[in-house]
């Protein structure tokens, strides 16, 4: 189950960067200008934070991948949270636990672990060898990791071993995504304090986190804090919102009582508190809708789906809007979310991978 989850984890970090890094590759920001600058720096520090690369960001005044922000990100072995990293970590978990991924699935992970090898060893030989490989890299891992997921839905048996998989998965986007929010919704809320317009690029940002076409389909208006905020916090079909990310990991839970007979359920509680609070953020107190868009319609219910939670979900929403109201700022909510969220991976690692979870008589993982 450790193993299972880590693999999800680490996959979806590692297409998640390349993502992240072949985007900002063709947005050309050395020909935008000071001002635009400005607007891209919030968004910048949510890419290193989403991607673990923090640490780059007192090396730079401006953001942008420079040729050695690019290799390290990308081919680096020494970084921890570099896509070659990623990938291998994710390898190294598939084969360990091998007996529940298929052979097609171990062999498009293995592939792609190879070639990306090959390029950081190629790219060691020489200084100008680095640009080229750390391209090159991003490419064939988002073309590999694709070919990994699909071949994961197409072959592998959808039973608790899958369902862990999914959690990793699921967990590991929500936490990119809230990383990635971070800095750019506080900067607009800021902006709407202090009644200016200048704020940080959510265009960028929408397209970074590969939701341009959700937020399209969702609303017919430029990007706007009050939409952003509400398409990545609250949206329950978009792939990258959390509360989307969070109803995944709930139905695998679900799932996985179902096979265990699991007698506890702290996990699943942890994770419905998290979607009660979510449930009462009230976002236009930060933000005033900007045009005359359709919003989001409400979903009546605990967690959006009219089903009963396992903890006392009118008294945790009401104690949640109660906190909403009194005057706590959005970045706030945002980090006590990300908190949260780290939390339950904690809450998982306890449950299930420290062996405290207790089974039914007979129950095999």
């Amino acid at each position: 189950a450790d193993n299972l989850f880590w693999a999800g984890r680490y996959a979806e970090r590692a297409e998640a960067t390349a993502r992240i890094l072949s985007l900002v590759q063709d947005v050309g920001l050395e020909e935008i200008t000071r001002r635009e600058y400005r607007a891209w720096l919030p968004v910048w520090r949510g890419v290193l934070e989403a991607t673990g690369n923090s640490g780059f960001l007192g090396q730079t005044d401006t953001p942008g991948l420079t040729p050695v922000l690019a290799w390290a990100m990308t081919l680096d072995a020494g970084n921890a949270s570099s896509l070659l990293t990623s990938v291998r970590a994710a390898r190294d978990n598939t084969f360990v636990s091998r007996d529940f991924f298929s052979p097609e699935t171990w062999g498009v992970l293995s592939r792609l672990g190879d070639r990306l090898d090959e390029l950081a060893d190629h790219s060691r030989r020489t200084p100008e060898a680095r640009s080229d490989c750390a391209d090159t890299g991003v490419r064939t891992a988002l073309e590999g990791l694709a070919a990994f997921f699909g071949t994961v839905d197409r072959t592998m048996v959808h039973d608790a071993g899958w369902n862990f998989f999914q959690i990793g998965m699921h967990l590991e986007r929500a936490v990119m995504t809230c990383c990635a929010l971070r800095h750019a919704l506080a900067e607009a809320e800021l902006a709407a304090s202090e009644n200016r317009r200048e704020e940080a690029d959510l265009t960028a940002l929408v397209r970074l986190l590969s939701s341009q076409d959700a937020y399209r389909r969702t609303y017919q208006a430029s990007t706007e804090p009050l939409f952003v905020a509400e398409l990545f916090l609250l949206h329950r079909e978009a792939p990258k919102s959390i509360y989307a990310c969070l109803l995944g990991v709930r139905d695998a839970l679900e799932a996985i009582s179902s096979h265990t007979g699991a007698t506890d359920e702290a996990p699943l509680d942890a994770t419905w508190a998290v979607l009660e609070r979510l449930d009462a953020l009230r976002l236009d107190q930060y933000f005033a809708q900007r045009t005359d868009s359709p919003r989001l319609a409400p979903v009546p219910g605990p967690a959006g789906g009219g089903a009963t939670s396992p903890a006392d979900a009118q008294e945790a929403a009401a104690d949640a809007h109660d906190e909403a109201v009194v005057g706590r700022r959005l970045a706030e909510h945002i980090d006590d979310l990300l908190a949260r969220l780290y939390s339950l991976g904690s809450s998982m690692h306890d449950f299930y991978f420290s062996h405290q979870a207790r089974l039914a008589p007979g129950t095999h993982l």
